[in-house]
């Protein structure tokens, strides 16, 4: 189906992005790609520059999220322009529209500054004897943290949720603590050969 992306059981439109350029001229990747792809495909140069410098600033897709409806809307039109063109292979269609999107994009950017969108949604740092990691509560900000972050790792909420679940299915005596001892703290995970077998309470 084109422009959809399966991911897991997540389906995502990638149709709500602009083209990205993809080195048509690189006769490696694209060996089928005639001239005037090629063309087309170095018109979305600058499209793909600014749609990636947005990402990492406000996080994967995020910036249409915080601009008004009626930008939100102009800008999605758009969008739907150049995804014509694109389709269709009209050249002039692609430059009048990738600059249109340019525009756009960058209005938004400052509608979003001036609307007062400077923070990033929460992170927090997790740290455990010698593990160290960091948890988003909105996985889109996770190029901003690698940015700034190269070394840590990142996970978002929905995984630790997941972790935690099938850790539970495996341990089910983790399960009867939390639930029969409330307040009931996780400070160490010994595997059976840890056990101190002579120990009367080993867990």
């Amino acid at each position: 189906m084109k422009g959809v992306c399966r991911c897991g059981t997540m389906i995502v439109n990638t149709r709500k992005r602009p083209p990205r350029r993809t080195k048509k001229e690189d006769r490696l990747l694209n060996a089928k790609a005639n001239a005037q792809e090629i063309r087309i495909d170095f018109l979305l140069t600058e499209m793909t520059k600014l749609t990636d410098a947005m990402n990492m600033k406000w996080g994967i897709d995020r910036l249409i999220d915080l601009v008004s409806d009626e930008t939100r809307q102009r800008y999605a039109q758009a969008v739907a322009n150049l995804w014509t063109a694109f389709d269709e292979q009209d050249e002039d269609g692609v430059k009048e529209h990738s600059q249109v999107c340019l525009r756009g994009l960058q209005f938004l950017d400052q509608e979003a500054e001036r609307l007062g969108n400077t923070e990033l949604p929460d992170c927090f740092d997790v740290e455990c004897d010698d593990f160290h990691a960091v948890v988003v509560t909105d996985n889109r900000i996770w190029p901003v943290i690698k940015q700034k972050r190269p070394d840590v790792r990142i996970y978002n909420t929905r995984e630790v949720a997941y972790i935690i679940d099938q850790f539970e299915q495996r341990n089910g005596v983790l399960t009867e603590i939390k639930d029969h001892f409330k307040g009931a703290e996780i400070l160490e995970i010994k595997t059976r050969k840890d056990i101190d077998h002579d120990d009367p309470i080993p867990f």
